[in-house]
């Protein structure tokens, strides 16, 4: 018999689903009307105009969302939507390509992991990290992704090209990452960032959160943002000769559920 006590029905719960599905297609043509307000006003300024990309801000809307988020809804799903709408309107505000190592595209996990990080947007194959920083030297828009142990380094400073980014982005803080982000991205602080180091001698900071080699040298992750020029990056220059700042990320979402 049907039970007639039961307060929903599965039509009642499909008309709900409905309603919610036209709620969030609202929300985010509301969303993407905001986008537009936004190329107006960087449309005026040059200097906004450089780069679309914002690390620091795209890593506050995942972080914020993930402490508003209820256990329902998984914490990777939630990042990966999210990213598509926030690639879908970067891409509203410029033309951006992502220039990938050839090593890193033969990796089918890794080679997700980007697609993930940037759905929908074109990606261009580099035979190696040298070739890969002299694209993103012709066009301040794009960003290139190198595996983290590739020799990135000397290319990197030569062309004055910054570490933006890490991922993968849902990671323990104490773990390197296996792919670094690469652009010409404004560093801004979140108030919880990691600061990349390179050198090529031993020493090395009193507290560091991981070291990986990549080619010649160590890279080397201290949390929070370093500025150059500090006191604190002039006491550690005196204790790794020939170290530099080659970038400030976001730190990751830690997640245990």
């Amino acid at each position: 018999m049907e039970n007639r006590l039961a307060p929903f029905t599965l039509e009642h719960i499909r008309h709900e689903i409905d309603e919610i599905d036209r709620a969030m297609l609202e929300l985010l043509e509301r969303r993407f009307q905001a986008i537009e307000e936004i190329k107006k006003i960087k449309g005026h300024d040059a200097a906004r105009a450089a780069s679309p990309m914002r690390p620091a801000r795209e890593a506050e809307i995942l972080k914020r969302l993930h402490r508003l988020r209820q256990a329902q809804l998984p914490v990777d799903l939630m990042v990966r939507l999210w990213r598509c709408i926030i690639a879908e309107a970067t891409q509203a505000q410029a033309l951006v390509r992502v220039h990938v190592e050839d090593e890193l595209m033969v990796n089918p996990y890794l080679r997700d992991m980007v697609r993930d990080h940037y759905p929908g947007l074109p990606m261009a194959a580099q035979r190696d990290a040298s070739r890969l920083v002299e694209e993103l030297a012709k066009n301040g828009a794009d960003v290139g992704v190198v595996p983290i142990n590739s020799d990135w380094v000397e290319p990197l400073v030569k062309k004055g090209v910054k570490v933006i980014g890490m991922l993968p982005f849902i990671a323990p803080r104490n773990l390197p990452p296996q792919i670094l982000i690469l652009g010409h991205a404004k560093a801004e602080t979140t108030g919880d960032d990691e600061t990349l180091l390179i050198c090529g001698g031993e020493g090395r900071p009193s507290k560091y959160l991981w070291e990986v080699k990549a080619g010649n040298y160590s890279c080397v992750s201290i949390e929070g943002f370093l500025y150059e020029k500090s006191e604190q990056a002039v006491l550690l220059e005196r204790v790794m000769p020939g170290m530099k700042i080659v970038g400030h990320c976001p730190g990751p979402i830690e997640a245990t559920v």
